[in-house]
């Protein structure tokens, strides 16, 4: 026969830390829900303002213009082609690389 146990109805006996975990999952839901305020809020300010790099620290935001730089003065370059090497043979590319070290000793 099966036997039967007692069960206490009593909840506070049986998962004592029950309300202590409630109140830390309820803080935490909170915290969360102020971040992302926070966070729509910030989202909001940028893109009134339009410029998110103005959020960025100085150092960041020049080191983002002088990358942006670097790319347009590729991509100018990569526009010419290869014209202005066209007219270059191995044999001369050689020479010009021989003539170099030459130079350089």
């Amino acid at each position: 026969m099966a036997q039967w146990y007692l069960i206490p109805n009593n909840t506070s006996v049986v998962r004592p830390d029950r309300e202590e975990a409630r109140e830390k999952l309820r803080s935490q839901k909170s915290l969360l829900a102020k971040k992302k305020s926070i966070g729509r809020s910030l989202s909001n300010k940028a893109d009134v303002d339009g410029d998110w790099t103005l959020q960025l620290p100085s150092n960041s935001r020049k080191l983002l213009f002088d990358l942006n730089t670097l790319e347009n003065d590729v991509l100018a370059l990569a526009v010419g082609g290869y014209e202005s090497i066209a007219d270059f043979s191995l044999k001369s590319l050689i020479a010009d690389r021989t003539l170099a070290r030459k130079s350089m000793v």
